[in-house]
């Protein structure tokens, strides 16, 4: 009688730890879930507010700039896009992977802490540009959109795209690729844009890149270049970023075939 007893009070316990961790588990799921959609929530309340003050502020001032693609792409080689300040600038890139290119490399320097939008597009409409931001002079990735999924480096890019990134002052580095590195890949072109803030902006900046000549040095001194289709059909890229909704918003997927049709 005392064993059959005794198995009953073990199978009990058992069951009921595991009836327990169970529960415990779902409870941290659903509040796990509760915080983010209130922090998507006061992110999307953010948004609006800056989308009303944007509008209160009026008229803009634009700026554009011509860089050139290098043959040997690095941190010290990477291309100047300019200051991100907060409620002040917004940055614009347009540039392209062509045939054989295989990265691309710029950077900003924030002049104050702060949480910062990072909006990308590119034309094939897929997920095919790789997006990496690094602190300058640091092998660290801050944040990157083909890190695996929980990684602190996926949120972060996640965190971008919603204007919850924070920043702190110093010099970043942004480092554009193909999720795909296979050859057939590397032999398509890929034409992308991206576009970061902090806030409201009063001064809007876009960098348009030209593709280096291969003849040319390797650190793209040479004046001897050709431009893309991306650039001599873009003369007015001003207009087109600012005709599109917020970059990196819930509306991105309508957007993605946008920029080829702008472009092209």
């Amino acid at each position: 009688m005392s064993t059959t007893i005794s198995s009953f009070q073990d199978t009990s316990s058992s069951t009921l730890f595991t009836t327990t961790s169970s529960t415990t588990r779902q409870n941290n799921t659903a509040r796990n879930a509760q915080e983010e959609l209130e922090r998507l929530e006061k992110q999307l309340a953010e948004m609006q507010r800056i989308k009303a003050e944007q509008a209160r502020i009026g008229e803009v001032a634009e700026f554009q700039k011509d860089t050139v693609d290098v043959q040997i792409d690095n941190n010290m080689t990477a291309r100047d896009v300019g200051l991100l300040r907060k409620s002040e600038t917004r940055l614009n890139v347009f540039s392209a992977l062509a045939q054989g290119d295989s990265v691309d490399t710029y950077k900003f320097r924030v002049t104050m802490s702060g949480d910062a939008k990072i909006g990308t597009l590119n034309a094939s409409g897929d997920d095919d540009v790789r997006i990496q931001i690094f602190k300058r002079g640091s092998t660290l990735v801050i944040a990157d959109n083909g890190a695996e999924a929980g990684s602190d480096a996926k949120k972060a890019f996640d965190d971008a795209a919603i204007g919850a990134l924070n920043l702190d002052t110093g010099d970043y580095v942004i480092r554009v690729t193909r999720m795909d590195d296979s050859y057939s890949a590397k032999n398509q072109d890929f034409s992308y844009a991206l576009q970061l803030s902090m806030g409201t902006y009063r001064q809007d900046y876009d960098t348009v890149e030209k593709v280096t000549d291969p003849n040319a040095d390797p650190f793209g001194m040479s004046q001897n270049i050709v431009t893309t289709n991306l650039v001599s059909m873009m003369s007015t890229s001003y207009n087109f970023i600012n005709s599109l909704p917020a970059l990196g918003s819930s509306a991105t997927s309508k957007m993605q075939s946008a920029i080829y049709d702008a472009l092209f």
